[in-house]
């Protein structure tokens, strides 16, 4: 009995004589056949994956002739070499496989580093900063000169007294100018201030913490465009925009007296009126002092003693109080009810 036998015949057999035909006129012209360029990728990819493999497995053949020189070892020996040798594999194809991304990134990184701001431990790195004269010439660090500072005088013993002097202070010396404070020796809480740019006096002031002068309350007494005016203490701002030299329309208007208020003073001290500046009641006063009655006994006052000077002796209210000389040699007094007032003396 006859073996049944296969056979194969050439592809190119069982081709058609059309596509055959096709095939030969493809191939003159530089393409090929779909079979063909079939043929050819997998020939090509067979060459890429044998390539890949002799570099990867060049590190394993050398192992494994190592390993034979040696001979058997243990098992758990030879679970430790191999975790060593899987390790050198790996690690010696994975730096043939990265180097050439790995030279990338260096040369990124390389880039990165020179542009950007933070180094690799985020550290802030200022970038340099040249400074250059009219000329165009670099300026030393080393040539550039201390901006000068006022030279701030000792005025603790007077600020320790009176501690609210610390806010006038805060100011000058804000505005880069010094101060001297003095205090007056014949009365408290009155202290004269100069303030001083670069040595010289900018602008001199009077400071009343105890209301020694006109009412009693705090003041600051400022000279301006040739007279004196006064402001409250805690007008701050308004202090600072004297200070400074700004240009404030009708100053004399943000003055806390009247001429009418200092002419009166000159006679009689109104600092010793117990109603703070302003008031209704202080003005109620003030009007009762300027009429014809009271002129009169302050006229006849005058005569017993030219250099009288009054202070308010007591004070009830607006209709009721009295004025006492400050001259003991001539005690004169005026009292005023509500009606009229009467001279004694």
């Amino acid at each position: 009995m006859k073996e049944n036998t296969l056979v194969f015949k050439p592809v190119e057999e069982c081709i058609s004589e059309p596509l055959r035909k096709v095939t030969e006129i493809v191939n003159k012209i530089g393409h090929k056949a779909p079979y063909e360029r079939l043929s050819n990728q997998e020939q090509e990819s067979t060459l890429v994956f044998e390539s890949v493999t002799d570099k990867i497995s060049e590190p394993l053949r050398k192992v494994t002739e190592i390993v034979n020189k040696i001979g058997h070892k243990a098992p758990y020996e030879r679970l430790s070499n191999q975790e060593q040798e899987s390790a050198l594999v790996f690690e010696s194809a994975t730096d043939k496989i990265l180097e050439p991304l790995n030279k990338v990134e260096a040369e990124a990184e390389t880039s990165i580093s020179i542009v950007s701001p933070t180094n690799r431990v985020g550290l802030k790195m200022e970038p340099a900063i040249i400074m250059l004269d009219i000329d165009g010439n670099v300026i030393n660090e080393e040539e550039i000169p201390e901006q000068q500072t006022p030279i701030k005088f000792d005025n603790s013993a007077v600020i320790d007294k009176y501690p609210s002097l610390t806010i006038l202070s805060d100011i000058i010396y804000k505005l880069g100018f010094d101060v001297v404070f003095t205090e007056s020796p014949n009365i408290i809480g009155y202290i004269n201030a100069d303030v001083l740019n670069d040595g010289n006096k900018q602008i001199s002031f009077t400071v009343d913490l105890n209301g020694n002068y006109m009412s009693p309350d705090e003041k600051i007494f400022i000279p301006s465009d040739g007279v004196t005016i006064a402001i409250e203490f805690s007008n701050i701002k308004l202090f600072e925009k004297i200070v400074s030299g700004k240009h404030i329309d009708n100053i004399s208007l943000l003055d806390l007296y009247t001429e009418r208020d200092k002419e009166i003073n000159e006679l009689i001290n109104l600092a010793t009126l117990p109603e703070l500046v302003n008031s209704s009641n202080r003005r109620n006063v003030i009007s009762t002092l300027l009429r014809d009655g009271f002129q009169t006994s302050l006229f006849n006052a005058k005569k017993v003693d030219p250099q009288v000077y009054f202070i308010f002796g007591e004070y009830k209210s607006p209709n009721n109080f009295k004025l006492i000389s400050i001259n003991p040699s001539i005690p004169i007094s005026i009292v005023y009810n509500g009606r009229q007032a009467v001279l004694s003396y």
